[in-house]
């Protein structure tokens, strides 16, 4: 529903939908100043080319020119992390921030926005939809994480459609990131013992390739069970044990010298005594309840890179999504899911100065509720569609300036609950540059837009929110400024940025009172 808003908590913005004859928002302002250092990478980098990056901890600018504070976290970086949580995964970037003390209860912030209006993806697989918007749709085992690509603030057209704060692309690793050169078979064993909780996480990965490095697969079981964890005082802190399974498989067939086919299923599972809005404190209104989450994904990739040809770096993604939640809460019983299904096709070609990265996106997201206390055989359910194209463009314009300017074009439509139809479209452009003013300082400056229109719901809200006939769609802009600069072994980055949320999907219930808020 559409009220004057003044909340600087963008992240609370999400995918709380509208209500009728309400007021339209005032758009949201965030501004913020950002500074991070690290020890790693000995120079500052004003583009990060595609072939190979550096095993060293560093901040660079990943395929584009808006701005020093994009970070590329490496397979190493995880391992010398040891990660086990998302808030591990990025504790050394400022920008990002991860919190939950159980998996379901993980959320991600980029700039203080929440993952609702992030575009995040897995193997190219978004991760689209919540089931619930008090638990996080993010759950993924650090320990099968080959890098991370962190976007923060709305910039390149290849971040994907709707990314009105930024993206973050996870990618898995292939059985040949855990064999080396002369090895054909592999078997990786781990296990885990925390004293706090009396917890245990064991893990299992067998891999290999044969002899003619043509077909490789891997497959990992990873266990963890945990009990309530305590705090300093020694007094239990309820709703923070759970028991989670995942099982991985990955399969790789290197076609020829310059073509590939990969196929992944990912299944995850988490149960428990879960707090009903596992991200807050345990309360006479917010206890531990029986609760179970699953999310299943499986991804087909397709590469075609001719080194012999400039024009032909052309890639396919194909997934499908399902994020699961069936929960007891009060002795009410319900359970749903956001499905989704999707597809991006890309080509890079270069042409003299120019890098051009340009291709479409197609997703279908299916939002669904059980409620059997609701009424006897209760089911909502709501369908979207995003049909998207991009180019994006990356000069070098000369040895100390990199140019970089790309627009995308996005349609969503939706059909909700209550049988209305929403149609919206709209362009994402982005101008951005980055000048090398000595080999160890360099500075950048970018301005891009984002486009957003009406997505499904949270399934659990399906039962009791309604969408405003007027509906609108999203829009993001960002300016920002960027420096980086090194010294020795010792790297610096600082930036500032400025971030305009207009027309924000927001809501509330009128005249209701559900279990559900």
């Amino acid at each position: 529903m559409r009220t004057p808003f003044k909340q600087h908590n963008t992240h609370k913005l999400g995918h709380l939908q509208h209500l009728p004859n309400l007021h339209k928002l005032n758009k949201q302002h965030v501004i913020s100043l950002c500074v991070a250092s690290a020890i790693g990478s000995a120079s500052a980098f004003a583009e990060v080319k595609t072939e190979k990056y550096s095993d060293i901890e560093m901040i660079a600018v990943i395929g584009q020119a808006t701005s020093g504070l994009d970070r590329l976290i490496t397979a190493d970086d995880l391992q010398n992390l040891h990660a086990d949580s998302l808030s591990d995964v990025f504790r050394q970037d400022p920008s990002v921030s991860a919190g939950g003390s159980i998996g379901m209860g993980q959320k991600i912030y980029m700039r203080n926005i929440g993952e609702d209006l992030l575009n995040i993806s897995i193997d190219g697989a978004e991760q689209s939809g919540a089931v619930f918007h008090h638990a996080g749709r993010i759950v993924i085992e650090p320990e099968l994480l080959k890098q991370v690509e962190i976007e923060a603030g709305t910039g390149s057209a290849t971040a994907g459609p709707g990314a009105l704060g930024g993206s973050i692309k996870l990618t898995t690793k292939d059985p040949d990131d855990l064999l080396a050169k002369d090895e054909n078979f592999g078997a990786l064993i781990k296990s885990s013992y925390f004293s706090n909780g009396d917890g245990f996480k064991n893990s299992v990965t067998v891999f290999g390739r044969d002899t003619n490095d043509v077909f490789s697969a891997m497959a990992s079981v990873v266990a963890s069970d945990f009990d309530n964890v305590e705090d300093a005082d020694g007094t239990e802190i309820i709703g923070t044990g759970s028991e989670q399974t995942l099982g991985y498989a990955k399969i790789v067939a290197n076609l020829s010298e310059h073509q590939f086919l990969s196929l992944s299923h990912e299944g995850l599972k988490e149960d428990g005594d879960i707090l009903y809005r596992p991200e807050w404190i345990a309360s006479s209104r917010n206890t531990a309840e029986p609760t179970a989450g699953e999310r299943k994904t499986t991804t087909l990739n397709y590469g075609l890179n001719d080194t012999n040809n400039d024009l032909l770096d052309f890639s396919v993604n194909v997934y499908n999504t399902k994020n699961y939640q069936s929960r007891e809460f009060r002795t009410s019983f319900y359970d749903g899911a956001v499905k989704s299904k999707g597809a991006t096709i890309q080509n890079i070609s270069i042409v003299g100065q120019h890098q051009l990265i340009y291709g479409l996106n197609f997703r279908d997201d299916t939002s669904y509720l059980n409620d059997i206390d609701f009424a006897p055989d209760a089911y909502f359910e709501e369908t979207g569609k995003i049909k998207g194209l991009y180019l994006q463009d990356v000069i070098d314009v000369s040895s100390a300036l990199t140019v970089s300017a790309g627009m995308r074009f996005d349609n969503y439509q939706l059909s909700d609950i209550n049988g209305l139809e929403f149609d919206e479209s709209g362009v994402s452009p982005n101008l951005s540059a980055n000048f090398a003013l000595t080999n160890d300082l360099s500075i950048s400056a970018g301005y891009a837009e984002a486009f957003r229109g009406p997505e499904v719901k949270d399934a659990f809200k399906l039962s009791i929110y309604s969408n405003d006939v007027s509906l609108e769609a999203e829009t993001a802009k960002n300016l920002e400024f960027g420096l980086d600069y090194a010294l020795g072994n010792a790297s610096f980055a600082g930036g500032v940025y400025r971030s305009d949320i207009e027309t924000p999907i927001a809501g509330m219930c009128l005249g209701q009172t559900s279990i559900l808020i």
